[in-house]
């Protein structure tokens, strides 16, 4: 959850019926009181159901099933952020997610931190399409549809959260979204560098640049780009 601007964001589009919120630092319990504007007055918000809990723990434990599921560890090369980026995050999410239902993380790191990320996803789920440099990464078990068209269809909708990135310049048209779309498709490995739980590769980036180098030398990778800029279209 974490100051939930992502859940009061996502609660704003009309097609989300609730979300479950998973948050294991209760301090911000307080933050949540004192800063109700600045966090969205996620408390509350009826679609939010938030749980107090760390969220690996909780998915393991809910049968529940999901259109979306969405993480963020604040960064990669902190101890812990391997456990929701593992192999074995990453198939439990794939049983927890349901048909046609895509998981969203981001890879907000190194270049060699989101190639590793990507090897790993790849190994689990069969379609992947990413955005800003592979900055955000969409998983699904079922192929991902995205295109210019529906994007516009949407951007002109009434939806109040469509009206908001429509408002705002580099997303304000279904041509410009798609600019941000990473095509052709970023390149994975061929898995020789994989994150798991005994092995949290991604969670140390000096070591990890150099075993990229060693064992995918002619890949060209690019760094993730975690600030959106205004896009210069032809």
């Amino acid at each position: 959850m974490g100051t939930g601007i992502t859940a009061g964001t996502l609660a704003k589009l009309s097609a989300i019926k609730q979300i479950d919120g998973y948050e294991i630092s209760t301090v911000l319990k307080q933050v949540y009181r004192d800063y109700s504007a600045g966090t969205l007055d996620l408390t509350n918000n009826r679609k939010i159901n938030l749980i107090w809990q760390d969220a690996r723990t909780g998915l393991s434990l809910n049968n529940k099933q999901y259109d979306l599921i969405q993480t963020q560890p604040l960064y990669l090369k902190q101890a812990g952020s391997s456990l929701l980026n593992s192999l074995e995050f990453f198939q439990l999410v794939k049983r927890r997610l349901k048909p046609g239902g895509v998981f969203c993380l981001y890879s907000n790191g190194t270049a060699e931190q989101a190639f590793t990320v990507r090897e790993t996803a790849d190994q689990v789920f069969p379609y992947r399409v990413s955005f800003f440099e592979g900055y955000l990464v969409v998983l699904s078990n079922d192929p991902i549809e995205i295109d210019e068209q529906m994007l516009s269809n949407q951007l002109a909708s009434d939806d109040p959260l469509w009206s908001e990135i429509s408002k705002f310049p580099p997303t304000s048209t279904g041509k410009k979204i798609m600019a941000l779309l990473d095509s052709p498709k970023l390149q994975a490995g061929v898995g020789t560098l994989i994150i798991t739980d005994d092995h949290p590769l991604v969670e140390y980036p000096q070591m990890l640049r150099q075993r990229v180098r060693q064992t995918q030398s002619k890949l060209l990778l690019p760094t993730p780009k975690a600030v959106l800029t205004p896009v210069a279209m032809p």
